[in-house]
């Protein structure tokens, strides 16, 4: 993600401020919404049992605790 510049900043700003904007003849409404505190963690518990998985299905090293983490967490 980069930092937006002042006149970017400026057109983001205004039509958050007007909430509405409309496209061939189409009205869109635009509304905030806070982001889940767990949605980041979900991402990298499951990127974690993926690698899990891909570690085990290529013959890899494993321990028996990967194998019923994948189990508890159905991915096997």
């Amino acid at each position: 993600m980069r930092k937006l510049t002042k006149q970017e900043e400026a057109v983001l700003e205004n039509l958050l401020e007007e909430g509405v904007f409309a496209i061939d003849n189409k009205s869109y409404f635009i509304t905030l919404v806070e982001t889940p505190a767990n949605l980041h963690k979900t991402n990298k518990e499951d990127l974690k049992i993926e690698t899990k998985k891909q570690t085990i299905l290529q013959g890899d090293k494993f321990s028996i605790d990967d194998v019923i983490e994948l189990m508890d967490a159905g991915a096997l």
